[in-house]
């Protein structure tokens, strides 16, 4: 008896440890949490604009060479500012395996345009202010209003449109996407600080056909 209270005790001790957690990433725990599609899955239709308001369509890009594909939640966060530089100091390795890196951001086109300034050749970011994409992935989580506020007051950065009741922002998730449109690697982690490891993201992606 003394043991199964114990093991209820360690669930239980886990469960508000992992609240506490999700509570300091802004995440409302209490509502649907995001899970990411897995590896061997088909990806789903990317599209966004660019920060030139170009349209971009991830079926075209495919028959090119493999997307290596990362969320952020806009320029005014540090952990998106971060994914953004560690990006692009891999570039170039990527570039070794035909792989073009797309960052899908929730801001709107005008704020992508300033993220994107000095980017390398085989990196674009684009704007999903309507969040199919990060539907797609399965990537969005429900935003707490205290963390809403304190962004607002903070930064000055207003997360619910017009119209609606509460806000939602991605996971920072990467997937590595071939050739073939399916999953072949992808990093998942609700901590936003947590970056990719190279190697894995790198290994991930398919050597290119001679």
């Amino acid at each position: 008896m003394r043991k199964l209270i114990l093991f209820a005790a360690c669930i239980f001790a886990s469960f508000v440890f992992y609240s506490q957690d999700l509570t300091s990433f802004g995440i409302d725990g209490a509502k649907y949490l995001p899970k990411g599609i897995h590896i061997k899955s088909k990806a789903p239709y990317i599209k966004g604009i660019s920060g030139k308001g170009e349209k971009f369509d991830g079926r075209m890009e495919l028959r090119e060479g493999p997307i290596v594909l990362t969320f952020i939640q806009g320029s005014w966060s540090e952990e998106s500012q971060a994914r953004v530089e560690f990006f692009k100091k891999h570039a170039a390795n990527f570039a070794e395996k035909n792989a073009r890196i797309v960052i899908v951001s929730a801001e709107q086109v005008e704020k992508v345009q300033t993220l994107a300034e000095g980017d390398p050749d085989n990196l674009l970011i684009i704007s999903d202010h309507q969040y199919q994409t990060m539907k797609g992935f399965d990537v969005l989580y429900h935003v707490l209003p205290e963390y809403q506020k304190e962004l607002l007051s903070k930064n000055g950065v207003k997360l619910i449109s017009e119209g609606k009741e509460s806000s939602v922002l991605p996971v920072m998730a990467t997937f590595v996407i071939t050739k073939s449109g399916y999953v072949y690697g992808r990093h998942f982690d609700l901590d936003p600080s947590v970056l990719p490891n190279f190697e894995e993201i790198f290994t991930a992606i398919p050597n290119p056909k001679p």
